[in-house]
């Protein structure tokens, strides 16, 4: 990786955190996506980095806090989010050599309905969902996770219809998102390629994780969080549309 292409990455890592912290959503989206519309690094490399940096982002931001978390919401999504982040891990391994271009293309059109998802304004459940809904949706995040670190989407969808109170569901969210970092991480470690191009990615991002994660702690976003959502909403869509029109075209 070139000087050029690491300073962009480092900075989408400032981005991504920033904007997960004020919102509990989007770091390893717009890492993953807006990277590969940019053609930064390849897919397992990026992922890999993600998620090892996610753990510093969501570690920070629960500090303090872990006594809002909802566990049994938490430990019904991890209950299926493990075996099929290993599925998630091979269909990666496997299409990294031999389809790249399938694997933009599915990253595109995962970026592009997490977008809608997150673009619609779920209406409150009168009850908390069981755990068959919750396990759902880990079962959908995990392969998500496996294939390109991106476990949130369907996790926020469901928490945010949950009558619940705000800080809960962002931290319940933060809490499963840690949890899977470290997952992914013990999953992906046999297969990394590049250890030590990757380990350097890490060390150099971890400040700048830090950074944006408590920069968004304690200062909140410079415009109100309705228009921060709708800027990582228009990053997204625009990454995801790229991505299809370029695995498409190849």
């Amino acid at each position: 990786m070139d000087i050029t292409n690491a300073a962009l990455l480092l900075g989408l890592f400032f981005l991504g955190s920033y904007i997960q912290t004020v919102t509990g959503f989007a770091f390893g989206l717009i890492v993953m996506g807006l990277s590969s519309v940019l053609g930064l690094a390849d897919l397992a490399f990026l992922a890999f980095a993600t998620s090892t940096l996610s753990l510093a982002n969501t570690g920070i931001a629960l500090r303090g806090h872990t006594q809002h978390v909802h566990r049994p919401a938490v430990i019904a999504m991890l209950a299926t989010a493990v075996p099929l982040t290993g599925l998630g891990l091979w269909l990666l391994t496997h299409f990294s050599q031999s389809s790249l271009s399938l694997l933009q293309l599915l990253l595109g059109i995962t970026l592009v309905i997490s977008c809608l998802l997150m673009m619609l304004k779920p209406k409150p459940r009168a009850d908390v969902n069981g755990h068959f809904a919750f396990a759902t949706a880990g079962a959908i995040a995990g392969l998500l996770g496996g294939l390109f670190a991106t476990y949130g989407p369907p996790l926020a969808f469901l928490m945010y219809r949950q009558p619940l109170p705000l800080l809960s569901i962002r931290l319940t969210l933060l809490m499963t998102f840690f949890a899977t970092s470290v997952i992914r991480i013990a999953l992906a470690l046999p297969f990394l390629q590049n250890a030590m191009n990757v380990l350097l990615i890490c060390a150099l991002g971890l400040p700048l994780v830090i950074l944006g994660t408590l920069i968004g702690k304690r200062f909140g976003p410079p415009l109100p969080e309705l228009w921060m959502r709708r800027l990582a909403f228009a990053l997204l869509m625009g990454s995801g549309l790229s991505l299809i029109a370029s695995g498409l075209m190849a």
